[in-house]
């Protein structure tokens, strides 16, 4: 399977990161962060790794809301949250 999703991935030029387990909704990092749809969003600091936001944080009204406290917070020389 793993193969499978591999050449998908290389078919639709995804390039970011992706994880598969194979376990269907069983799943380690899953049930860490509480995945329950697909696809899961996570906002994900690009220089420490650390995750900012979870999937209910990042939808509707509430995304550029949020990503605009990030942005003001890292020109502000804050850490982030």
């Amino acid at each position: 399977m793993a193969e499978k999703v591999t050449s998908f991935l290389e078919s639709q030029e995804i390039t970011w990161n992706q994880i598969y387990e194979g376990k269907g909704w069983e799943t380690t990092l899953g049930s860490m962060h509480d995945v329950s749809a697909i696809p899961f969003v996570l906002l994900v600091d690009g220089d420490t790794g650390e995750i900012l936001a979870d999937a209910a944080a990042l939808r509707g009204p509430g995304l550029s809301e949020f990503v605009g406290k990030i942005l003001e917070a890292r020109k502000a020389g804050e850490k982030t949250e």
